[in-house]
């Protein structure tokens, strides 16, 4: 990632922690894995008319 960012430390269960290792690719990290996830799923509410700017998902570019 190119960009600095401040980080802030979250809490996710093993489950959803093995999960998130497993959709990302060597090298990411766990934030690069939830930014993809965030950006497509903005994208998914914005084709499907669910989302406006107000309820589109934060941060996700």
């Amino acid at each position: 990632m190119s960009k600095t960012h401040k980080l802030t430390t979250i809490s996710v269960s093993r489950e959803n922690y093995l999960a998130l290792k497993r959709l990302g690719s060597a090298g990411d990290s766990f934030n690069d894995v939830l930014t993809e996830i965030l950006k497509k799923t903005r994208q998914l509410q914005t084709r499907s008319g669910l989302a406006t700017t107000n309820e589109s998902v934060e941060g996700a570019s």
